[in-house]
């Protein structure tokens, strides 16, 4: 069987429809996974999400999925940290021998990206990417589409922010799909010595937002293999003090 839908082309459509938000707890359910969050402060939104469809020879099956887009607002109303979550709600267990021939870990040109290479056969697939420093308008294709939730609710984002995309899929149809934004001083300082060696990185992309973009995307792949599915979001240096407002 081959995945055919992309989170791109999904997040593109079910933003557009994101229901109300309310007040996150310190875990939030996300398909079978369990996002653990760092701090406090957290607002999640419940978007529409219409599944994937897993096809191959002459069957097609339909999966249930779930997207979450979990923001959190600094004391003076500024968004310092986004999570949009993407995850299978049924497929662990009941599929098999899904392969991933058409998957690509490419984060486009200035981008820092390190995965799983492409096969016709590939049963499994892992991807890391951390993008350059920035507007935060980026990824255009689907964030900007809930700017008008954003500011309906009188929330401004960070001028500046990382954002790091960590994906995995398994065999079984179980997968993570998680695109993160932070802004910069939120990411921890490296640990020294004991930080593993990191290749010459594409200008605006810091050692730190790769070293927290590993942490997650282990975090990303456990959760994907295991029973229960928690996924603990790597710490971030947050501000305790934001307020919170229920809807």
């Amino acid at each position: 069987m081959t995945l055919r839908s992309s989170l791109a082309a999904t997040l593109a459509g079910l933003l557009l429809v994101v229901c109300g938000p309310g007040l996150a707890s310190e875990v939030v359910a996300v398909g079978r996974v369990s996002i653990a969050l760092p701090g406090q402060g957290w607002q999640v939104y419940s978007a529409s999400d219409s599944g994937n469809v897993l096809s191959g020879g002459n069957l097609t099956r339909q999966q249930q999925t779930e997207s979450k887009i979990l923001l959190r607002r600094a004391a003076d109303q500024t968004i310092d940290a986004v999570l949009m979550v993407r995850a299978n709600v049924t497929g662990k267990g009941r599929f098999s021998r899904i392969v991933y021939p058409d998957a690509r870990c490419e984060g486009g040109a200035g981008a820092f990206s390190e995965g799983d290479a492409p096969g016709a056969t590939v049963r499994s697939f892992r991807c890391l990417m951390v993008l350059p420093t920035g507007a935060v308008g980026v990824p255009d294709a689907f964030f900007q589409n809930i700017q008008g939730e954003l500011h309906r609710d009188g929330w401004r984002l960070a001028p500046a922010m990382h954002v790091v995309v960590a994906k995995q899929y398994a065999q079984t149809g179980a997968f993570v799909d998680l695109m993160a934004l932070v802004v910069p001083e939120a990411l921890p300082a490296l640990p020294g010595a004991s930080d593993p060696a990191i290749d010459v990185l594409p200008t605006g992309v810091s050692a730190a937002s790769v070293h927290w973009g590993r942490q997650l995307q282990q975090a990303v792949t456990d959760s994907v293999y295991s029973v229960r599915g928690l996924l603990p979001v790597p710490e971030l240096l947050l501000p305790s003090d934001a307020p919170s407002r229920s809807h």
